[in-house]
């Protein structure tokens, strides 16, 4: 475990001193995860559609179980992706920052 931290750490230890690379990672991070949300929240739907007509379609109660089941994950997970989505959305109000804004990073003083 020692080897990988260390290994990712000398890895990635050029992108950690040029402040450039690390605003460009993190607006690649910020515009993956503003395309892959509406996804998410798809699959979820789609997979709670899914479970209530495996549930409607089913015969014996074990089938049910595991439709009833998989109709509850599709709730919590619809939840968890709509509150993360609500949570960042409040504190990006709160700490007044605009969505799809850039990053802007300190830089260090430049010597003369």
């Amino acid at each position: 475990m020692k080897k990988i931290l260390i290994g990712s750490g000398v890895a990635l230890f050029p992108l950690l001193t040029l402040a450039a690379g690390l605003t460009d990672l993190a607006d690649k991070v910020s515009e993956l995860f503003n395309k892959a949300l509406p996804l998410l929240i798809s699959f979820a739907v789609i997979y709670f559609a899914w479970q209530v007509i495996q549930y409607t379609i089913a015969g014996d109660e074990g089938k049910k179980e595991n439709a009833k089941m998989g109709i509850l994950w599709g709730i919590v997970g619809l939840f968890v992706i709509v509150s993360v989505w609500g949570l960042v959305g409040f504190l990006g109000d709160t700490l007044d920052i605009e969505a799809g804004g850039g990053i802007s990073l300190p830089e260090l003083p430049q010597g003369e």
